[in-house]
């Protein structure tokens, strides 16, 4: 487990605001308590920093994740988001759109969502958003 170089730290924010907007502030300055972003096997992830110092007794290769897993980067130095970060983000989204069950299931089965499966949308949003 280590921390995130600049660089990741740089991509990491810039695909998050890509998707919350202006609150991917907020996963940095919390009121409850410290959280910290780590990489542990090319996977990041967000965690309180009281479990920072419970993890950190564990041996680097038997450690297999701490807290939410937001996403992993890859050897190009991308971020990629992974489906265990969305109702993680879900919360801080600026913009919703529900979807149906089929919905789901055409997504996960790597359809497009089309606008049948659309229930509802938030308000406002622009467009191309």
């Amino acid at each position: 487990m280590r921390s995130l170089k600049k660089e990741e730290m740089k991509t990491l924010f810039e695909k998050l605001a890509h998707y919350v907007g202006s609150n991917a502030e907020v996963l940095v300055s919390r009121d409850d308590e410290a959280h910290c972003f780590r990489i542990i096997k090319n996977k990041v992830y967000y965690f309180p920093s009281r479990l920072l110092n419970q993890a950190q007794v564990f041996h680097r290769k038997n450690l297999m994740g701490a807290g939410i897993c937001l996403g992993k980067m890859t050897h190009s130095g991308q971020f990629h988001v992974l489906i265990s970060a969305l109702p993680f983000l879900a919360q801080l989204s600026p913009y919703r759109v529900w979807v149906s069950g089929a919905g789901e299931l055409a997504y996960v089965y790597r359809s497009h969502v089309i606008k049948r499966h659309v229930i509802r949308m938030s308000d406002d949003i622009p467009a191309n958003a």
